[in-house]
């Protein structure tokens, strides 16, 4: 088989199951499958490059190679593991069969088929690639970490089921492909590049990595609050189930874009790219004159609350006080010494849209500090997290790193080990009870 000619099946076959399928499959599925393509291509493109420099297999030098990989390779194969999974799992001849499946099982039988189609084809696909030892190990090593996820993705999103893995691998795919596959591309065919960053001194480079620690919790808090207080995710299409103007999104509309934007400047200006920086500035631009219009239409009809919220809230530049459509209340123990001492710092903050309140008088027997607000509440730590978030910005965005799931239990765990876990507190008698 000559080069041209694998180059061209490699590609072509996948193209026309995917478009055979797009044709049958419901708009759901169809939605679906951009989103698991955008989460197979940095896995794509990232293996590939890996199993290339490790020497499991390497590829014909073509016209259209990007680290190492022919563009008609990782196209090809973004469809089969990206595309392909939502869209043949959604066909209408074999819906309901598929449906009565458990979610496991399918994405095992999945994984099963593609696996299949590797080892028939890679063999046969020389001189376009030759494989060397090790190259099973390689395939082994691709199949866990980009077409299981995939797969996953593509059951879960369909079915609408696990709220939180959804949202992790959303988080992981986007973040690849935002953090490493487009910087790598603009340092590729513009300047600039990763070697730069690890010449910097390593007073620089450090600087560098806690500005992004700092910057990256604005976008990853904002997603944590599209699942905790919206349960949907940042796709589009698997959108929140009601309107989210809490944490990041009480003082700035888009807070992923922001805090992407910042994140992509910062490392343009470590990497020493032109190239990047210009593709960040077109990705503003982008936004503001046509994903903010859409936005407006389409938003502001599904929630009549909306168009109130955008009036007060800027897109992309932060307010200094929150913006909060209904006052929310904090409970704190007056019997708690703890409790009562952490009040009193809480009041001599600049608060904006929050009531005090006795936890004894609370509706229900607490047991530990409680926020409640917006049809949301949350307790102990991150209840003095959302107590923050009501201060100003400043204050706020300690918060939301308080918050983020895996900090605020942690911290939890301590604060409790330290003698502040659970106190039981009696519940008041009513006024003419």
């Amino acid at each position: 088989m000559s080069t041209g000619l694998a180059r061209n099946l490699v590609l072509g076959l996948p193209l026309l199951l995917t478009a055979l399928a797009l044709a049958r499959a419901e708009p759901a599925a169809r939605l679906t499958a951009v989103l698991t393509s955008v989460v197979s291509l940095p896995g794509v493109v990232a293996g590939n490059a890996m199993a290339v420099h490790l020497g499991w297999w390497e590829f014909a030098t073509t016209d259209t190679r990007f680290l190492g990989t022919p563009f008609e390779v990782v196209l090809g194969w973004t469809l089969l593991w990206g595309s392909l999974p939502p869209l043949l799992l959604d066909l209408r001849s074999i819906r309901a069969t598929v449906r009565a499946v458990p979610s496991p099982l399918v994405v095992l039988g999945w994984l099963a088929v593609v696996l299949w189609v590797d080892l028939v084809t890679m063999p046969r696909l020389a001189p376009l690639v030759t494989l060397h030892d090790g190259w099973l190990l390689g395939e082994a090593l691709l199949l866990v970490a980009v077409a299981l996820p995939c797969a996953v993705l593509a059951v879960l999103t369909v079915r609408r089921q696990s709220l939180a893995a959804r949202v992790v691998l959303q988080v992981l795919a986007f973040g690849g492909a935002v953090l490493w596959l487009v910087p790598t591309l603009a340092f590729t065919l513009g300047d600039g590049g990763w070697g730069v960053i690890a010449a910097r001194p390593v007073a620089v480079r450090t600087a560098a990595l806690l500005v992004a620690v700092v910057v990256g919790v604005l976008p990853l808090a904002a997603v944590a609050e599209l699942a905790r207080v919206g349960l949907g995710t940042p796709w589009p299409w698997d959108p929140p189930s009601r309107l989210v103007t809490t944490g990041p999104y009480a003082y700035v509309a888009n807070p992923m874009q922001v805090g992407t934007v910042l994140l992509l400047a910062g490392l343009a200006a470590a990497a020493g790219s032109w190239a990047l920086l210009a593709a960040t500035l077109s990705s503003v631009a982008f936004s503001s004159a046509l994903a903010d219009p859409h936005e407006r239409r389409v938003l502001g009809t599904r929630w009549p609350g909306w168009t109130a919220y955008r009036a007060r809230v800027r897109p992309w530049v932060p307010h200094g006080t929150p913006y909060v459509a209904l006052p929310a209340t904090v409970f704190f123990a007056r019997s708690c010494g703890q409790c009562s001492d952490i009040e009193r710092l809480v009041r001599t903050l600049p608060l904006t849209g929050l009531r005090l309140a006795a936890a004894e008088t609370a509706p229900v027997r607490l047991t530990r500090a409680r926020w409640v607000g917006q049809g949301h509440h949350d307790s102990g730590v991150a209840a003095v997290a959302r107590v923050l978030e009501h201060a100003g910005l400043g204050w706020a965005w300690c918060g939301w790193a308080l918050r983020l799931p895996v900090v605020v239990t942690l911290v939890q765990v301590v604060v409790d080990a330290m003698g502040g876990g659970p106190r039981t507190l009696p519940v008041a008698t009513p006024p003419g009870g």
